[in-house]
């Protein structure tokens, strides 16, 4: 499959764009509680709100989202919300969502319990073709690869 078959989450980042995803999950999928850092922050801030906009996003990887709830989210315009998501994230905001499912579903086809129909449908796609094609295209191996090379390595 070449790159310009692939949704934009895959596109190869520009230099000094690399996807950095600040919030880790947790084994059961959600964003682990802000760390003193954070709570530092004003609860106005716009590193704060990126922070609640990252773990809404974790908390609803089995949902679509739009740019505009999260913009709501985050008591801001979408187009504005873009822009402060890019700057403290260096992804756009659905490049990023898309990047927290492929991580939740590494972790469920890591486990090896669900079959890849339902670990699609566990972060959001109705589809599990379709699911297969992101998913390979953001990790550059089938779901079921990924599976038997997480479970290779474990037993290592």
């Amino acid at each position: 499959m070449r790159n310009e078959d692939c949704e934009p989450a895959c596109a190869a980042p520009r230099p000094g764009h690399e996807f950095t995803c600040s919030a880790r999950l947790t084994a059961n999928g959600s964003v682990p509680p802000a760390g003193p850092a954070l709570t530092r922050l004003a609860d106005t801030g716009p590193e704060y709100r990126i922070q609640q906009c990252i773990a809404f996003m974790s908390q609803h990887l089995d949902q679509p989202l739009q740019v505009a709830t999260l913009a709501a989210q985050a008591s801001t315009s979408p187009s504005h919300f873009f822009l402060l998501f890019k700057r403290f994230t260096g992804s756009p905001p659905m490049d990023y969502f898309i990047r927290l499912r492929m991580q939740r579903a590494c972790q469920l086809l890591a486990r090896g319990r669900l079959p890849v129909k339902e670990v699609a449908a566990a972060v959001g796609y109705e589809d599990p073709f379709y699911f297969s094609r992101a998913f390979k295209c953001i990790h550059r191996v089938a779901p079921t690869e990924y599976r038997t090379r997480a479970q290779t390595a474990g037993t290592d």
